[in-house]
């Protein structure tokens, strides 16, 4: 009988996050001293706009960095790692953006991207997974007819595009195996959409057709105990390994470092950056604001050089009164 192997992948999805590793609330940080890295960040706006990051037992044959454009290759998006049974696109789609402005731009990454795909297709299979900013049926966000043709991710065209995409030869995995679940990745932080569970599905794991047969299973997870749009997207797929050699592949995207809750709305990065540095050197702070609005959100992500001082962010500054309001401070992982 043939040697049989697991490729287990998981996705942590963090819109507009750059990629950091970290762990959960109360556990160390994840080590991946003994996996391949491989990190794009974005040269926009300062960097920490977007960033896409891979981590894997089995060190990929090349890496391609981008999709191949100046137009979008500054803002870390993409990621192609070639395996020697498969491809792994990684990708944090651009948004439309707020009134559809980017909608034509969006239009020419979908074209260049697909393009790229049905090349890689054609040599070998190919697992395509990340944030990829669409709703594709009515079934994947609450409000479907609020947001058509209006909201970014529930257009007409951008659902056609993803139409297009599977009809080159793929297979949306969650969809298939869940074909009337009604579970989301994504909420917006207005008017408790959480809590009322108001969500879009925005996170995929879309395979070659060729090798749906061998996807045991991809399911959306809630993995951080925190007050984000995190989460996990779990897909396990059982490949023939013809070569008769063992291997085991586990990719991570987009992780961060350490997490800022309950922060005040007009605190802004500088004074985050400050406060917490009285902990350790911090690297990056990000704010995050919510993609419709543009206003923040309440949260944020703040990047140490090393393990040891966001550790001891967590263990100082959570609870800690800072802008009249009580932070809180905790890791994030798988």
């Amino acid at each position: 009988m043939p040697i049989v192997f697991m490729l287990a992948l998981i996705v942590f999805m963090l819109a507009l996050m750059l990629a950091h590793v970290g762990s959960m609330r109360g556990r160390k940080l994840i080590s991946f001293q003994d996996y391949a890295k491989t990190l794009v960040i974005s040269t926009e706006k300062n960097g920490g706009y977007a960033g896409v990051g891979m981590f894997s037992k089995t060190a990929p044959l090349k890496i391609h960095k981008g999709i191949g454009d100046p137009e979008f290759d500054s803002a870390g998006r993409l990621i192609i790692a070639e395996f020697s049974k498969f491809f792994f696109i990684g990708s944090y789609v651009p948004n439309s953006g707020a009134k559809l402005v980017n909608l034509e731009k969006r239009g020419r990454w979908e074209k260049l991207l697909t393009e790229k795909m049905k090349e890689m297709n054609e040599k070998k299979p190919v697992i395509y997974g990340g944030d990829l900013n669409v709703a594709h049926n009515e079934i994947d966000l609450k409000n479907p007819e609020s947001n058509r043709n209006k909201t970014a991710g529930f257009t007409d065209q951008e659902r056609g595009w993803f139409t297009d995409m599977l009809n080159m030869g793929f297979t949306d995995t969650f969809r298939q195996m869940h074909p009337e679940s009604k579970k989301y990745s994504f909420w917006s932080y207005l008017a408790n959409s959480r809590e009322k569970d108001v969500g879009w599905r925005l996170d995929y794991y879309v395979v070659s057709n060729r090798i749906m047969k061998n996807v045991r299973k991809c399911t959306l997870n809630q993995l951080f105990e925190l007050e984000t749009d995190i989460l996990v997207l779990d897909l396990q797929l059982w490949l023939k390994n013809l070569n008769n050699m063992s291997e085991s592949l586990h990719l991570v995207l987009t992780l961060l470092n350490v997490s800022v809750g309950n922060a005040a709305y007009q605190t802004t990065e500088q004074e985050l950056g400050d406060y917490f540095s009285s902990v350790g050197q911090v690297t990056n702070v990000k704010i995050v604001c919510d993609r419709e609005t543009g206003r923040p959100r309440g949260f944020a992500f703040v990047e140490f050089a090393d393990e040891a001082s966001a550790q001891k962010a967590c263990e100082q500054l959570n609870g800690a009164d800072f802008n009249g309001r009580q932070l809180r401070v905790n890791l994030a992982s798988k």
